[in-house]
């Protein structure tokens, strides 16, 4: 893997659920982590979901290996302000890095 490559700044976010007094989850967002990758857009969707415009904009993301990484609705990506949706992981190599498949979808 060419370390010089990931130059996008991204964060790693987690969401975490605590319990107010009355039983309620309240959702809180916390940094995981900040790290470097690569950053590289694919070829995306747009259509109509239930009389709603909805785009999807996939994207491939390479960063070093992490083991705290999960495909799970509590950890996401931030970059560029927008949230992205980790759809898949994929190891490279023996631990040295991740392809992470994400996803920002939109509606209007």
């Amino acid at each position: 893997m060419n370390i010089g490559k990931l130059d996008r700044l991204v964060v790693i976010k987690q969401a975490t659920f605590t319990q107010d007094a009355y039983g309620e989850n309240i959702a809180s967002n916390s940094t995981l982590a900040s790290v470097y990758a690569r950053f590289e857009f694919e070829k995306g969707k747009v259509g109509y979901e239930a009389d709603t415009f909805i785009g999807t904009a996939p994207a491939k993301m390479t960063i070093r290996y992490r083991s705290d990484i999960q495909v799970s609705p509590k950890h996401y990506i931030e970059y560029n302000s927008k949230d992205w949706f980790i759809r898949s992981v994929e190891e490279i190599g023996r631990k040295e890095g991740l392809i992470l498949r994400v996803e920002e979808k939109t509606t209007d």
